[in-house]
């Protein structure tokens, strides 16, 4: 019995969760839904040029207040525009889910070379793309390279005038090796190239030398 009692005053020193949310000034507890079995939600989109349902359905488990477990999704297409997605309960439950809009738009990318080639010592240029032009007030890329000892960039500040659609940057060979190439903007999505850096040789083969046969003609 005493043990009991301990237990039983030690229980009372902690504050109730009520006395905590009267203490915050919390007055009146709004219930939360709890499934009692599970829900199944039939899900549907206005406008499947756009956005396609890859789950047709999502489901609210017994005991749970939402379907975060088992959510439905739902997949843009390279067709920009709205839709409206909703659903409809089941299980003993009537109604139209509340209905969220989602809206698709292209993606701008920064296009960059596959790779590119320097001398150490010295300099090339390559060309910049952007899958739709510079908006208005132009765009600015940002570029560097992850080791600055292999190979540079200039600018690092690259601005590309409104309208435009590429722009050209100058890579710097600085000793033999590889770097990766960075760019990133806030209007594009980035994109990254290799820069290598290695003597560049040209030669003749055979190569003691090329003979050409001259001919005259009349």
């Amino acid at each position: 019995m005493r043990h009991v009692a301990s237990l039983r005053q030690s229980l009372r020193i902690r504050p109730s969760l009520r006395e905590l949310l009267r203490a915050a000034g919390v007055r009146r507890l709004v219930p939360i839904f709890i499934a009692a079995s599970a829900i199944v939600i039939s899900l549907t989109s206005s406008n499947a040029i756009c956005c396609v349902l890859t789950t047709s359905t999502t489901t609210i488990p017994a005991g749970a207040s939402d379907s975060s477990s088992a959510p439905g999704t739902v997949r843009s297409t390279t067709t920009p525009g709205s839709s409206s997605i909703s659903g409809t309960a089941s299980g003993g439950y009537s109604g139209t889910v509340t209905a969220v809009t989602v809206t698709t738009e292209p993606i701008a990318l920064i296009v960059l070379p596959a790779n590119i080639l320097v001398a150490p010592g010295a300099n090339v240029d390559f060309v910049i793309s952007l899958t739709s032009p510079a908006p208005s007030g132009g765009a600015i890329i940002n570029l560097a390279t992850l080791d600055g000892s292999i190979a540079t960039v200039s600018p690092s500040a690259l601005s590309v005038p409104a309208g435009a659609s590429s722009a050209t940057a100058t890579a710097h060979g600085v000793i033999n090796g590889a770097t990766t190439l960075s760019a990133t903007s806030t209007s594009y999505r980035s994109d990254s190239t290799v820069v290598t850096v290695k003597v560049i040789a040209i030669g003749f083969t055979p190569p003691d030398g090329i003979s050409v046969n001259a001919t005259r003609s009349a």
